[in-house]
């Protein structure tokens, strides 16, 4: 699959957003293996490209919104992927739609075979993409705040090598971010509700490291990152990859 060629541009985000290349007015990419991540600002987007671009199940759930910022925000992250995946479908930005699975995860739909592997994610206001370049993909950014009750949650909804992890972690409020994100981009990319497998699926080894591939209910491998770059934000990011061995299995 060809990747896009990033564009230089004017702002200056060296600073901010470390390691990530400047793609013009599409925000900031950079590459994770076999998956190019894109990232960009709500404020950077233009809302006013959305005319008749969007579906009407995505003009009902923009509709839905109460706030007028969560629905135009909604609205610029949908045009936005179009324009994203379009540079790799080689094709005009307003013929990409998406498709959405049980859970929501998008499957983006143009002409010819060269439409790629999307998933998405957003946390205030940033909103960062997955493009698999070789298959299908996960992906998360969590804003890193302070949590009132992160043993309440563990106990409901992380595995115990997750809740061991984060009772000796030094720094729990962010190792809980780190974990969450990790769990999100795999369950993301698998197609599953975390509500589903809650407890069943570790991103913490028995050795108390992070783990690098998962193995999904299915028996399918999925290999997983984090990104790094975005101060005050944990991202990370899963592929599927039938071709390698993993190093963990399902509870």
């Amino acid at each position: 699959m060809r990747s896009p060629t990033p564009m230089r541009a004017s702002a200056d985000c060296g600073a901010v957003f470390s390691g990530w290349h400047a793609a013009g007015h599409l925000g900031w990419t950079r590459s994770e293996e076999e998956v190019d991540l894109w990232l960009v600002r709500f404020e950077d987007l233009d809302l006013a490209l959305a005319d008749g671009c969007l579906s009407s199940e995505e003009r009902s759930r923009a509709a839905s919104y109460l706030g007028r910022d969560l629905r135009d925000n909604f609205v610029k992250r949908r045009v936005w992927a179009r324009r994203v995946v379009s540079q790799y479908a080689m094709c005009p930005w307003n013929e990409i739609s998406f498709s959405y699975g049980a859970h929501g995860k998008p499957v983006p739909v143009g002409p010819g075979s060269g439409v790629p592997w999307v998933n998405w994610s957003f946390s205030d206001s940033f909103c960062l993409l997955a493009i698999g370049r070789n298959g299908d993909v996960g992906v998360d950014i969590q804003k890193v705040t302070p949590f009132p009750d992160i043993e309440g949650v563990a106990e409901l909804a992380l595995h115990r090598r997750e809740i061991e992890f984060l009772r000796e972690n030094p720094s729990e409020n962010n190792a809980f971010f780190d974990i969450w994100a990790r769990r999100e981009a795999v369950f993301k990319g698998m197609g599953q509700g975390l509500h589903e497998a809650m407890t069943t699926i570790s991103v913490i080894a028995e050795n108390g490291d992070y783990l690098s591939t998962i193995t999904g209910h299915s028996g399918d491998t999925w290999q997983l990152r984090a990104a790094s770059g975005v101060p005050g934000y944990a991202l990370a990011v899963s592929w599927r990859d039938a071709g390698k061995p993993s190093d963990a299995c399902v509870a």
